[in-house]
Parts: C-alpha cells; sequence; structure tokens
C-alpha cells in the first residue's frame, strides 16, 4: 500500500507542478498580449481614479514624453482631462456603473515645455466590479485615430473643393449654353 500511495503523491505533485507550470504559461501570454496591445488599456481604482495599470500604448498615446501616471490620482497627472470632460467620464462611469465611449473624440495634451499637442482618440469607458458587484474602479481602452481624422478632414475638403468647382463650371457652362439656344 504505501508503494501505491507514493505512486499516486507523486502523480499528484506532478499534476500539480504541470497546472502550475500551464497558470505561469498563461499568466505570461496574458502579460505580453496586454503589454503589446495596439490598443491602449488603463485601470483606475477608486473616486479618485488612482491608475494601477496602463499599457505601454495608453501612455505613448497620450504622454509620448515620460510623464508619472501609473499610482496617481488622474487629476494630478491629467489634469488637463478635467477642463476637457474625461475626468467627468470616469465619475459618471463611476457612479452608475454605466459604460461610455467616444468617437473622434479630441484630447489637447499638455507637454512638459509648455506646448499643447492635440490627439484625436475613440474610447470606451467601463466600470470594474468587486466579486461582490459592487463598483471598485473603471476600465479604459482608448485607440488613437488622429491620422484617420486628419485623412477623413482632406478627404471631406477636396470633396468640398470639387462640388464647388462642378456647380461653378456648370454654371459657367450653361451661361453660354442659353445664348445659343436664345439665337437659335
Amino acid at each position: 500500500g504505501e508503494v501505491r500511495g507514493a505512486v499516486v503523491f507523486g502523480h499528484d505533485v506532478t499534476e500539480r507542478r504541470a497546472a502550475l507550470q500551464l497558470a505561469e504559461m498563461s499568466r505570461v501570454s496574458i502579460q505580453n498580449l496586454f503589454l503589446e496591445m495596439p490598443v491602449g488599456i488603463a485601470t483606475f481604482e477608486g473616486p479618485d481614479h488612482v491608475c494601477t495599470l496602463a499599457n505601454p500604448t495608453f501612455l505613448e498615446t497620450l504622454f509620448p514624453r515620460p510623464r508619472k501616471f501609473v499610482g496617481l490620482p488622474i487629476r494630478q497627472s491629467f489634469p488637463e482631462g478635467q477642463e476637457q470632460g474625461y475626468i467627468e467620464i470616469l465619475d459618471g462611469v463611476y457612479r452608475t456603473g454605466e459604460s461610455t465611449s467616444g468617437i473622434e473624440s479630441p484630447a489637447v495634451i499638455r507637454e512638459p515645455d509648455g506646448s499643447e499637442r492635440t490627439v484625436y482618440l475613440n474610447f470606451v469607458t467601463q466600470p470594474r466590479r468587486d466579486s461582490k458587484g459592487a463598483i471598485e474602479g473603471t476600465l479604459v481602452v482608448l485607440y488613437d485615430v488622429t491620422e484617420q481624422y486628419f485623412a477623413k478632414r482632406d478627404i471631406e475638403k477636396a470633396v468640398r473643393v470639387r462640388d464647388e468647382f462642378l456647380s461653378i463650371a456648370s454654371h459657367e457652362l450653361r451661361t453660354p449654353v442659353t445664348g445659343m439656344k436664345l439665337q437659335t
């Protein structure tokens, strides 16, 4: 009986090791996925929205020059977000539990040298809940659509110029045609 018990015990240890290795591989895979995601992801904790986690894409989208963000309340790390309504969005999601999204939302970022730049973002902000269902924080997923925004704006401008040209050309062609009709 002892040998059999030892074999079973050894088998249990081997299964536990395999499960731990699998769990660690999963953790590393999820961590790599989070770090390499082409969308920005950040989590915030509590009513002060202390950033607990932000992937590189999130940080680079908002702050290409290093800025302390993780571990700080958002009002301190991103004060310009208050006047632009972004903190109000986090407050609302945290208070109501209702997700919010934005499309091509401009965000003006103040650089350390005092200059400003504008990025256009598609974003979703949703509540994060604890095991009992109470809201403990928020999750923000954002995607920088600045290039697409300006490309779309350029296309719209080109279409307006084309339409204006066609309107003028049409009018200019109608004038001589009307004169020729009158002569005939």
